[in-house]
């Protein structure tokens, strides 16, 4: 069947001396059927947002450049349409100068794990960096995650289900830790949001979407 999930996600400006620049952030995201994830052979459809400000997403078993330079300073939204008959995904994006309306810029690519199993886990890798040399540096930041059945392209409005709040998380102390639930996002838009504090500790942090 085919299924859709929205979530936006943003680097925020971090102050550099007295001028506001780019956040340095590296991440990949993306959905995996494995209870607990602890590989990048365990994602099915991902991407990732590189510390150079590049995009690129997976397709079998390659990554495909997207973007070059993906400015920082911006929400982006983010639409992933999984075909789990085929195993393929279709990705859209729409934010920024870069993409002021939604665009298609994925299109039946290959689930890296093909796996026949439903996709309940969305994995967050906060840096593929190491303690001595980390690439992600900064806050990135996460918010309205929303799941439809069928392909639905659509801002979340009612047919969407909301899963963007974590109380019955079963460890609940172990994601407060790493993450912060915002009262409001930096656009002002109320929803509140999550925050990777420290995504140079953080490593994976896993979100259970599957809340029935």
């Amino acid at each position: 069947g085919v299924s859709t999930i929205y979530w936006r996600f943003g680097v925020p400006s971090v102050l550099d001396g007295e001028v506001d620049v780019d956040g340095v952030v590296d991440c990949v995201m993306g959905l995996s059927p494995v209870d607990d994830p602890s590989q990048y052979s365990d994602y099915s459809p991902m991407f990732r947002q590189e510390f150079d400000g590049s995009m690129d997403f997976y397709n079998l078993d390659t990554y495909t450049l997207i973007l070059e330079t993906l400015p920082g300073s911006t929400w982006y939204e983010v639409w992933i349409v999984n075909d789990s008959d085929n195993r393929t995904y279709d990705a859209y994006i729409k934010g920024g100068e870069a993409y002021p309306s939604q665009t298609k810029i994925v299109e039946d690519f290959g689930w890296r794990n093909q796996t026949l199993e439903a996709l309940d886990v969305m994995v967050m890798t906060t840096s593929a960096g190491t303690l001595v040399d980390p690439k992600g540096l900064d806050a990135l930041l996460v918010d309205d995650i929303y799941m439809a059945a069928g392909e639905d392209l659509s801002s979340p409005v009612s047919a969407w289900a909301a899963i963007d709040t974590f109380d019955d998380y079963a460890d609940q102390a172990a994601l407060d830790a790493v993450w912060s639930y915002l009262e409001d996002d930096t656009e002002g838009e109320g929803g509140g949001g999550l925050l990777v504090e420290d995504p140079y500790e953080a490593g994976n942090k896993v979100l259970e979407i599957n809340h029935g």
